[in-house]
């Protein structure tokens, strides 16, 4: 029960601050050269079990699927048992697959881990824990921006479990005896997605991305040198969009942009829906992107503009639309209401919230 008092008496202030000041104390040594080898700057999380969800401390040993080295498991007995069968599920939801059914495809993955660990760790932020994992909180806490509301495009709800719609779980607590407890830790870290949308204007650059500016990857240019080229092929790594942004990697807009980086790359690499020679003056094409289940997203949904830098040859051509479903789209049209002269209200089918 001391677990379960110390999660309701956790405010944002000590869980955000506290991860803000772990990451700022980890970027201060690695500045000096010397990251002691403690606790204090091991952020490596805690090993548990896939299907029991037990957590593995010693005397226990992590155990691994030995032909994908994926899942982790306390023991022979939970392999065994997730081979056959998924892992059990809160009532109501639908059962997932087995391991048998995904192994192939996590064999795929866990054969490119070097791959992505290299590509994580050619940014000064990207450091790989103990156990191979990478901190996107600390990364965050490093440059000052983990937080809830007002933390401009990094805004989220944090906390014990940081997504808004709780599902099942809403259901389940409420017949646990410890449920009110923790139900006050959630209410703790309310936030709504896309917060900043139920203002009257959108953020500036330098308000939603709150990091110095020479780290910025500016949608509207204070400057000529700010303007990346006009792009006349596809971009197919980060260092070559950081070059074209003009950016140090020493800046984490990675963190972010690999949202609408990855529409970027469904669009040109992965569908081939677009691309320079797929419409013309006289045969426009429109392209609706579909964005299902969104909730952090709407916080920084104007870096989605990204797509009209990074797809030049749409403008002429092509109409790109970006629609958001989820229950957080929801929440925020709710909002809005008692907001009308909010960007969210103003908004329509015809008349975008960005654009």
């Amino acid at each position: 029960m001391d677990s379960l008092s110390s999660l309701a008496s956790l405010t944002p202030e000590q869980f955000f601050g506290g991860v803000t000041k772990a990451g700022k104390a980890l970027a201060a040594a690695e500045k000096k050269g010397n990251v002691p080898k403690t606790k204090n700057f091991d952020f490596s999380v805690q090993e548990t079990c896939c299907v029991c969800q037990k957590n593995i401390t010693p005397p226990l040993k992590v155990l691994r699927c030995s032909a994908c080295r994926a899942p982790i498991y306390c023991g022979r007995e939970c392999a065994t048992k997730h081979w056959k069968y998924p892992p059990p599920q809160p009532p109501g939801s639908i059962p997932g697959p087995t391991h048998k059914e995904l192994c192939p495809a996590n064999k795929r993955h866990m054969e490119r881990r070097e791959y992505y660990d290299g590509v994580l760790q050619s940014f000064p932020w990207g450091r790989l824990e103990s156990d191979a994992t990478f901190s996107f909180d600390i990364a965050r806490g490093r440059f000052g921006v983990f937080g809830g509301t007002g933390t401009g495009y990094w805004s989220h709800r944090g906390g014990p479990i940081p997504h808004s719609n709780r599902g099942v779980m809403e259901s389940m607590l409420a017949s646990s005896p410890y449920g009110a407890t923790i139900m006050k830790a959630f209410a703790a870290f309310d936030h709504t997605d896309g917060a900043d949308l139920l203002g009257t204007r959108h953020l500036t650059d330098v308000q939603g991305w709150k990091l110095e500016p020479v780290l910025i990857p500016y949608l509207n240019f204070p400057s000529a040198d700010k303007r990346p080229a006009l792009l006349k092929s596809t971009l197919d790594s980060w260092d070559e969009w950081y070059q074209w942004r003009k950016l140090s990697q020493e800046s984490p807009a990675a963190l972010l942009m690999s949202f609408p980086m990855t529409v970027y790359r469904l669009l040109v690499h992965c569908l081939e829906v677009t691309g320079p020679t797929q419409a013309s003056a006289n045969q426009r094409r429109a392209l609706s992107v579909h964005l299902l289940g969104a909730e952090v997203e709407l916080n920084y949904l104007p870096l989605f503009a990204e797509l009209a830098l990074l797809l030049p040859y749409l403008l002429p051509y092509h109409d790109i639309q970006l629609v958001v479903f989820g229950s957080g789209a929801e929440t925020l049209i709710k909002a809005a209401k008692k907001k009308p002269s909010s960007l969210v209200a103003k908004s329509s089918l015809t008349t975008p919230v960005y654009e």
